[in-house]
């Protein structure tokens, strides 16, 4: 996957997470998504601290900590009651870890698109189109990026 040599194979766990392909409904496999993520969490952790940075790693952290943001009580009683905690993981902290993404990289588009769905999740809307409609000026780097492209034109629609 993507992450490959960021932080070790455990972070695959997590992807399905972070791309929300996981179907919440289905609590033994919400309870595998969870703890996915609170491991995939350890191992970013791990990677900044081994390289600060480390662009990707601060991009899934702000994806691991937007996933964890999002969780409802019913969740967050179950990660509870299963891992004996939740790490603090809001909102505010993941648009602090896309930044710091930007910062280091700021060509990656994908992460972008992350960060304005958390920008708009917290009543930041107007930032959160102004970041899609950069992102939208900026070259392709990868194979993804027409299709983030794509997602993102949509989201500026539905959020104008």
């Amino acid at each position: 996957g993507m992450w490959i040599g960021i932080t070790g194979d455990r972070i695959h766990a997590a992807d399905a997470v972070v791309l929300g392909l996981v179907d919440a409904f289905v609590p033994s496999e919400a309870i595998a998504a969870l703890r996915a993520a609170l491991i995939a969490g350890d191992d970013v952790d791990a990677a900044i601290a081994n390289d600060p940075n480390n662009f990707k790693a601060w991009h899934v952290l702000g994806r691991w900590q937007y996933e964890i943001s999002n969780l409802n009580s019913v969740e967050r009683g179950l990660v509870k009651l299963f891992y004996g905690g939740l790490p603090p993981a809001t909102l505010k902290q993941s648009i602090a870890s896309f930044e710091k993404a930007r910062a280091l990289r700021p060509e990656f588009l994908l992460n972008y698109y992350e960060m304005a769905k958390a920008y708009k999740d917290n009543d930041q809307k107007a930032k959160a189109i102004a970041y899609l409609q950069l992102m939208l000026t900026l070259p392709n780097q990868t194979e993804d990026d027409a299709a983030i492209k794509e997602k993102s034109r949509a989201l500026i629609k539905e959020w104008e």
